[in-house]
């Protein structure tokens, strides 16, 4: 049975989104589909333990207009594995998936620099937001699921 298979049962709780990975597959590909699929909101709940306090948190959270409000997101990345390394030996989309799975979030520099991230066409990055203090934006109701068969699949 496939992941699209089982999430397919039970529609009213979950949503699936894929994203077909290959040697060209970049963090910021990742980023773009997280952009897509979710809103950028003030983190409500108990603090992370990566981030600090909720009041400085913010979380990608399914966009209700899409998805409603309870709804989880399921974010299937596959053929992972295929992801190229750059010129230090990091795939950073590998990397990205990794921290997203493992901590539930990333850091970002700025909530625009976030933005920026998840939606590049409608912000533009500024050197203002290089110096500002980074943010912890963690996920809400957004599951990563990765898959990495092997290269003779």
């Amino acid at each position: 049975m496939t992941c699209a298979h089982a999430l397919a049962r039970r529609a009213e709780n979950y949503a699936f989104v894929p994203l077909a990975c290959s040697s060209g597959t970049t963090a910021s590909d990742v980023a773009q589909v997280l952009g897509e699929h979710c809103d950028l909101v003030r983190a409500s709940g108990p603090p992370s333990p990566y981030g600090g306090n909720v009041a400085t948190e913010f979380a990608l959270v399914p966009k209700a207009t899409l998805y409603g409000i309870s709804r989880t997101l399921v974010l299937f990345c596959d053929e992972l594995n295929l992801v190229s390394p750059d010129a230090y030996g990091t795939a950073r989309a590998l990397a990205l998936v990794r921290q997203l799975v493992e901590r539930e979030g990333f850091w970002a520099l700025s909530t625009q620099s976030a933005r920026a991230a998840l939606e590049p066409t409608k912000y533009a990055r500024s050197a203002a937001s290089r110096s500002q203090t980074p943010k912890w934006i963690r996920l809400e109701r957004v599951a990563v699921v990765a898959a990495c068969n092997p290269p003779t699949d």
